[in-house]
């Protein structure tokens, strides 16, 4: 499964909000799942939403779609670094 993650800042909180996709057997998997990170109770997540799609396309589509609106409402996309050691 691929992932986008995004933070945004909301007064006394970080609001995220986290994209899976991906081929799950004979279907397109997107999964929306929304959160936030406070200094007091940390990190939440509430529960995911799922849409299935028949075709790579429609899901791709909409993922390309929320990437845009996300964008254009200042949500910042982070990705996860890898620890590499020398």
């Amino acid at each position: 499964m691929n992932e986008l993650y995004y933070i945004k800042p909301y007064r006394s909180l970080l609001r995220t909000l986290r994209l899976e996709f991906g081929k799950i057997r004979n279907t397109y998997l997107l999964r929306i799942i929304e959160g936030e990170i406070t200094r007091n109770k940390g990190k939440s997540e509430f529960p995911p939403i799922e849409e299935v799609y028949y075709e790579k396309k429609g899901m791709l589509k909409k993922v390309y779609e929320m990437s845009k609106q996300l964008s254009e409402e200042k949500w910042n996309l982070k990705t996860k670094e890898k620890n590499t050691k020398h």
